[in-house]
């Protein structure tokens, strides 16, 4: 087909206008890419400063800018549902450019013809912004091509996704079953985005429908990678990263149980975990540095840690609010934990061997099977301080081991101590205090 001057020049000036477009369009979207970036990276940082301990003492997160503290469990709640809400703004934002785009691309290319595809001279005068450039850029290296496409998949897709999986595995050993199930539905939620607009990303004129057959037709490979990722995603969030003893965990590993390595107290018998979970999140402790042996914890893990560091506590004050927490199989191995309050707190298989736990508060709390060896209920030297009793009036320390901890001042009133081991002495101070066997 042959264009006279005119024709041509007319031509040329729609693709003008049409790449003014592209570029206003491209300049806002990258604004917001940047902006998103940062939000992930804030994220990132915020979760990767936040120890065990912290998720203990239920510390406040630091706002940037704002100068203000966010309670741990709301900045957990709220900030992946923001991300994501963010997430699908930038994604809506893009959906516009990519109709743009794909507009001047499909008008440039019918006029290039397939000997000169991407050589049109205004190609090279849109946008520099990567997904300008991966849709209607000038001709490039597959080489080149690939590091765009890669971009785009991390900042749109893979990021986002291990970013929510890293909210809940960070906060999982808090053993909320709340925010976890919420985190899990924000991760199907962002998903199911991810799905809906990688559709409208490469096909913004067609239906929902029609544009996902088109797209599992002209990318039947990157359809089943990305199906899979998700899939993969998902089945880590609701089978694997699960609290100890929920549903969801007792159904997994009944399916395929692994049991967890570790000591088992008499009475008791090995504790088990779906295969996955076992060998991600109870892989066990280094001695050396109190943190998970594997990739991931599900357990709080506070060891040799003055957590608190005042010796001039009022007698009689709380120290430490840890009420009704559920604290089950963590490790307080050798911290400092005088003074808590766990009044109503599980600490079902936990490790408090040779804590401090002067003036502790524990009425009715569950620590059946915890181990208490030599944990340090009294003081060892009398410094004039004078210490109100332990309480333990009702506590349930069935299977628990009490080996080697001095039982001084104790009210043991009603405590289940049916299996725990005591030497002889303390045998005799537990009935003596009415504990029941």
């Amino acid at each position: 087909m042959s264009y006279s001057d005119n024709s041509i020049d007319k031509i040329e000036a729609s693709f003008r206008s049409l790449a003014a477009d592209v570029n206003t369009t491209s300049a806002s979207a990258r604004t917001g890419w940047i902006f998103f970036l940062a939000a992930q990276a804030y994220f990132f940082v915020a979760l990767a400063g936040l120890e065990h301990r912290d998720l203990l003492l239920d510390a406040p997160v630091p706002l940037p800018l704002l100068q203000v503290d966010i309670q741990l469990r709301a900045f957990f709640l709220f900030s992946p549902i923001i991300f994501v809400l963010f997430h699908l703004g930038i994604l809506l934002q893009h959906v516009m450019l990519s109709r743009q785009v794909r507009e001047l691309h499909s008008n440039v290319s019918h006029f290039e013809g397939n000997n000169f595809f991407r050589t049109h001279r205004v190609r090279f005068h849109l946008h520099s912004y990567f997904f300008t450039q991966l849709m209607a850029g000038p001709k490039r290296s597959p080489f080149f091509a690939f590091f765009l496409s890669l971009l785009t998949w991390l900042s749109f897709g893979i990021l986002p996704v291990i970013l929510l999986l890293d909210f809940q595995s960070t906060f999982l050993p808090f053993h909320d079953l709340q925010v976890t199930w919420a985190h899990r539905i924000y991760l199907a939620l962002e998903v199911l985005i991810l799905t809906v607009f990688a559709v409208f990303m490469r096909h913004p004129g067609l239906g929902f429908v029609v544009g996902f057959g088109r797209t599992i037709v002209e990318r039947p490979l990157g359809f089943i990678v990305s199906f899979m990722a998700g899939l993969c995603a998902i089945f880590f969030s609701f089978c694997i990263a699960t609290i100890p003893d929920e549903r969801m965990d007792r159904i997994m590993t009944s399916l395929w149980p692994e049991t967890i390595d570790g000591e088992v107290t008499d009475g008791l018998s090995p504790r088990q975990a779906f295969l996955p979970t076992a060998r991600l999140f109870e892989a066990g402790v280094d001695v050396l540095s109190g943190r998970p042996v594997g990739l991931f914890g599900r357990n709080l893990i506070v060891v040799d840690q003055d957590i608190v560091k005042d010796d001039a506590i009022d007698p009689g004050s709380t120290s430490i609010n840890l009420r009704k927490r559920d604290l089950r199989y963590g490790i307080f191995d050798r911290s400092d934990l005088r003074q808590v309050d766990m009044t109503g707190a599980i600490l079902t298989g936990a490790s408090l061997k040779e804590t401090v736990l002067f003036e502790m508060k524990a009425e009715k709390a569950i620590l059946r099977g915890a181990n208490l060896r030599y944990a340090r209920l009294v003081p060892q030297q009398s410094s004039g301080r004078v210490y109100n009793k332990i309480n333990l009036r009702g506590a349930d320390l069935r299977e628990a081991d009490l080996t080697g901890t001095v039982l001084i001042s104790v009210d043991m009133q009603d405590a289940l101590l049916k299996g725990t081991k005591l030497s002889v002495e303390q045998r005799a101070y537990a009935e003596q205090e009415g504990a029941q066997f």
